[in-house]
């Protein structure tokens, strides 16, 4: 899941259940509620120390729908990576709003090599459509954050959105150049009843 770096063995690994954000797009609250659960840092270390010794992994993908969401947590994941001696390529998934340069640099001193972004849209109408609760001056920030820190972005938009016309499509498009993550994609918005 790590793309364009090889890896011998790799797994994914969730480390906290809920979000609390209300995106109208995402079903994740129906599965996990919105009240974060997060697992014990020593719980995940010991969870990985059992993955390398048992079947020697050298890259992890975190599944949480947004690891970096309680800072103080993944401070000190990150430096028990390294107090440990565990040398592992990882990636998230994440937000634009709960990313700061210190922790951007924590991440990547102990393996981190891959940020995978919802970013949705670059219209500000769209985005307040969906309640994504971020702007498209947060997203731009973000991804100068992320490339002055040297970690690779993957940045995930959607067209087809409720109220959506030709200039919020282009609105993404440009912004899409702009930021110029890595990785761009993009999905078409598919409504279930």
């Amino acid at each position: 899941p790590i793309r364009g770096i090889w890896l011998k063995r790799s797994t994914q690994l969730i480390t906290s259940r809920g979000c609390p954000y209300k995106c109208i797009y995402c079903g994740s609250n129906l599965i996990f509620g919105r009240k974060v659960r997060r697992r014990s840092v020593d719980n995940v270390i010991s969870e990985i120390q059992f993955l390398i010794k048992n079947y020697n992994i050298d890259g992890l993908w975190f599944v949480d729908d947004t690891f970096t969401l309680d800072k103080s947590w993944v401070l000190e994941f990150c430096r028990q990576l390294k107090q440990n001696n565990i040398i592992l390529k990882w990636g998230c998934q994440t937000r634009v709003n709960v990313l700061s340069e210190e922790l951007l640099l924590e991440m990547k001193k102990s393996g981190c090599v891959q940020l995978d972004i919802g970013v949705e849209s670059g219209s500000e109408k769209i985005l307040a459509v969906l309640q994504k609760g971020i702007t498209p001056q947060q997203i731009e920030s973000a991804f100068v954050l992320t490339k002055k820190v040297g970690l690779r972005t993957l940045a995930s938009f959607m067209i087809g959105n409720p109220e959506e016309d030709m200039n919020d499509i282009n609105k993404s498009l440009d912004l899409a150049k702009k930021i110029k993550a890595n990785y761009t994609l993009f999905f078409f918005a598919t409504p279930f009843p």
